[in-house]
């Protein structure tokens, strides 16, 4: 997310990273619940801020 921002962020839309996110997530507990929640989300920073959540829960 952080290298979409920093070099096409300004010249690509984020909705074509959303394509993607099944990709990455495959596999997680609770895929599908997440994938909605990122399809969602406007902007790359919150892509982020949720990743870390699940993350954080995770490890909790």
């Amino acid at each position: 997310m952080k290298l979409f921002e920093k070099h096409i962020g300004d010249v690509k839309s984020f909705a074509v990273m959303k394509k993607h996110f099944k990709a990455y997530i495959h596999g997680w507990d609770g895929a599908k619940e997440l994938r909605v929640r990122l399809m969602e989300v406007p902007d790359a920073r919150s892509v982020i801020k949720i990743l870390k959540q699940e993350a954080k829960s995770m490890r909790d």
